[in-house]
């Protein structure tokens, strides 16, 4: 029996790289769309990749034109982090983390998805995160992007579900591939000593060094990343680690004064 062919996102770094790697152990063929191309040498061998900007619109219509026809599973994994006080994020930091993760997946999801309803099968992956669910404190925009995500992802699986093309998400935690550590350290890169929260630098910064050892290893989001992009009928949402999926419905129905009270300090 043949097996599905996925092209996965940011599959260059982190669980994209992770789950690809265990797609191609398993005999299906995949593809990776990459940002750099020097991130090709870290795929395994004979791999197709194309290498790009997922917001320009010339990459996505070149990957839409050589592999829409091609690809049964399409995963969309690549994300950007951006974190710090909302209130006085710059705008061209907001602009981006959005462009990348909400503009740059849903139209790329629409050009391999119009082709999916038209030959009657074919799988849409969004890579979300568990902020799609559960809103901190200093991850405002981010938490925006994700929970713009799973609205949209919500919309496609009921829109296209009678053109037989399923679409569900995968919500990774505290996963340690350096994404997070990466976005907990953007903030550093505006924040100045006259920010209204410059007294807290410093404690957020010490937080900031623990998050890998609060982090569960990369295969355990690739394994569940992997399973949703090929079993034969993947639930809508799927927390990665599991246990991620009972605290969230557990906070979601805590008190919001709770809930504030225990997220207060809690941000990256």
């Amino acid at each position: 029996m043949q097996k599905s062919t996925l092209l996965i996102t940011g599959a260059g770094t982190g669980i994209g790289l992770e789950t690809l790697k265990l797609a191609h152990k398993n005999g299906h063929p995949v593809i990776a769309a990459i940002h750099h191309k020097e991130e090709a040498s870290a795929l395994p061998r004979g791999v197709a990749w194309m290498a790009g900007d997922l917001t320009q619109p010339s990459f996505r219509k070149k990957l839409i034109a050589t592999y829409a026809k091609k690809v049964d599973t399409l995963v969309l994994n690549a994300g950007h982090g951006e974190s710090g006080p909302l209130i006085e994020q710059p705008e061209a930091r907001i602009r981006k983390v959005f462009e990348v993760n909400v503009m740059a997946s849903i139209l790329l999801a629409q050009g391999f998805g119009q082709v999916m309803a038209k030959r009657r099968s074919g799988r849409l992956v969004f890579v979300t995160s568990m902020a799609g669910f559960i809103t901190l404190p200093n991850l405002g925009a981010y938490s925006g992007t994700k929970h713009a995500l799973e609205a949209m992802a919500d919309a496609l699986r009921m829109e296209l579900a009678p053109f037989g093309v399923s679409v569900a998400s995968v919500e990774p935690g505290l996963i340690y591939t350096g994404f997070n550590e990466r976005m907990a350290a953007s903030k550093f890169g505006w924040l100045t000593s006259k920010s209204l929260f410059a007294a807290h630098i410093k404690t957020w910064a010490k937080r900031d060094r623990a998050l890998p050892s609060r982090s569960y290893p990369v295969n355990k989001a690739a394994r569940t990343l992997f399973k949703v992009a090929t079993q034969k009928s993947p639930k809508a949402h799927n927390p990665t680690p599991a246990l991620y999926g009972p605290l969230g419905f557990v906070f979601h129905h805590l008190p919001t004064s709770l809930q504030d009270r225990f997220f207060r300090n809690g941000g990256m």
